[in-house]
């Protein structure tokens, strides 16, 4: 691990002053994974769902470990769910209205991603305590047509550490909105997942290139607590 990153210390990046836990759509509807179907199968090259299991089950152990710390020490943790208010999608973008309007259950049922709907609440062993902040989204950033950039600077926020789902997607453009606006962004290697892990290793090497500080939760810990 370097002492710097875009010529600022890595004990700058993470430190507890300013710092807050950003848990990003870890939603029940990761126990529903299936592998994605695409013309483009050898680009995506996506996991097995038995695989995908395996690495959920890894990301989950890192993000309990991750928010256990965070209670303990009294700093913020705000939470993130992805979905709509409205059974026709009217909230949602264009694209993702296509995209979630053909969701269905293991049984085949459909389902929507919104309130009321067990897919939409967070995975059991993560679930938000009163003291958490939890942000409702329609798109893949978490800081646009919400609150967050209003709650982080209320609570002197200047840090994160971004971890959980999908990295490729709401992880990627919520640390690249963070960046853009002033935030030092930590992503955490092993608490965010992917479809695909080689989607997964190239957006972390786009990200650390350009956009974010990017660790293990063991090189969080340690630099935290030094």
């Amino acid at each position: 691990m370097s002492e710097f990153h875009f010529d600022i210390s890595t004990k700058e990046w993470v430190q507890p002053k300013g710092i807050c836990l950003v848990v990003i759509d870890m939603q029940q509807v990761l126990n529903e994974y299936s592998p994605i179907e695409s013309e483009q199968d050898h680009l995506l090259d996506s996991y097995s769902t038995n695989d995908f299991d395996e690495t959920l089950s890894v990301v989950v152990e890192n993000l309990m470990t991750l928010i256990r710390f965070f209670r303990e020490n009294k700093l913020l943790i705000v939470y993130t769910r992805l979905g709509h208010h409205y059974e026709d999608l009217r909230d949602m973008p264009r694209i993702h209205r296509t995209r979630f309007s053909r969701l269905t259950d293991a049984n085949g049922d459909p389902y929507f991603m919104m309130p009321g709907y067990c897919q939409y609440e967070i995975i059991d062993e993560l679930k938000p305590t009163n003291f958490d902040i939890v942000i409702d989204k329609t798109t893949s950033d978490s800081f646009h047509g919400t609150n967050l950039d209003i709650i982080l600077r209320n609570n002197n926020v200047s840090r994160l550490v971004v971890v959980g789902s999908v990295t490729t997607c709401c992880v990627s453009s919520t640390t690249r909105s963070a960046f853009d606006l002033g935030y030092l962004p930590t992503v955490l290697s092993d608490a965010s997942i992917a479809t695909s892990q080689k989607f997964h290793e190239a957006e972390l090497t786009i990200l650390k290139t350009y956009y974010a500080n990017v660790l293990t939760s063991n090189e969080f810990f340690d630099t935290i607590n030094s």
